[in-house]
């Protein structure tokens, strides 16, 4: 970008475009709410329909009251412990409720790389080669004041990421099946 020029400012440009590590704290305030998490996993799974739980997120101070939240997943959820794959669905229980523009993000635990640094650099290299790919960032993540750890923030592969890379949001978009 050169000195004068003007942009619009596309979704998540201001979540993926700052320097640093994120905060995100997810509150619940009902008894049980792990295991609530975890049961609407199963659930989903069995269905192949996703079951949000209504949370309150707050993301570098900016507050979102009922945001869907669910565990996710193949095989980095069932990588032990409690840091778990989160998926934020901002709009599920408040329509039209965005965060910098994005209805959702994905919170990726990074199961598999203990480096955590291996899909960021991919994601990018991909981006500064002109490939569209979904943007990234760090962000430390926290349950109910209770630090779970550090996490890669993902951007939501959607009609919005359509537009804005491809200036098209028609057509198929297709998620690979892991049991395919």
């Amino acid at each position: 970008m050169f000195i004068g020029e003007t942009r619009a400012q596309n979704p998540g440009d201001a979540l993926f475009g700052l320097p640093g590590i994120h905060t995100v704290e997810i509150n619940f305030p009902q008894v049980g709410w792990w295991d609530t998490l975890v049961n609407n996993k199963t659930l989903s799974d069995q269905t192949l329909q996703d079951v949000y739980m209504s949370g309150n997120v707050v993301i570098d101070g900016n507050n979102m009251d009922s945001t869907g939240v669910r565990l996710k997943g193949n095989s980095s959820y069932g990588h032990p412990g409690t840091k778990k794959p989160i998926k934020l669905e901002f709009d599920e229980y408040r329509p039209n409720q965005r965060y910098d523009g994005l209805t959702s993000l994905h919170l990726n635990n990074s199961a598999y790389d203990p480096t955590m640094l291996r899909e960021k650099l991919m994601l990018d290299i991909l981006r500064n080669n002109g490939i569209p790919a979904p943007r990234c960032a760090f962000a430390l993540v926290y349950f109910n004041n209770s630090f779970v750890g550090v996490y890669t923030v993902i951007e939501h592969i959607d009609k919005k990421f359509l537009q804005t890379n491809f200036n098209d949001d028609r057509g198929n978009l297709y998620k690979g099946d892991p049991n395919g």
